[in-house]
């Protein structure tokens, strides 16, 4: 396995949006996801993905599948308390 232009270019600027989108045919397909569904989730959230992939392309399939979706699950919980914040914001206005 040889690391790919857009990896290479990635690696180039790691905080550019641009090249982090480049990388994510390979994530979705690695995932088992569609590219759309990676395109709709934040941008940092997209580069921090990229970042992930391109720090363990030499691994095997799984363990970078592992490290992908421990990032898609971090972010995930890490929405959660927001909501829950925001329910109690709600709730505490009701009761005013």
């Amino acid at each position: 396995m040889t690391e790919s232009e857009e990896m290479v270019m990635f690696r180039s600027n790691p905080d550019s949006i641009v090249y982090a989108r480049a990388l994510l045919p390979e994530i979705a397909e690695l995932l088992g996801v569609s590219v759309s569904s990676l395109e709709n989730k934040p941008k940092d959230i997209q580069i921090l993905l990229a970042q992930t992939y391109v720090n363990n392309w030499r691994s095997d399939d799984i363990t970078i599948r592992i490290a992908l979706n421990n990032v898609i699950r971090i972010t995930d919980v890490k929405k959660e308390p927001e909501k829950t914040k925001l329910q109690r914001r709600l709730e505490m206005e009701r009761f005013r």
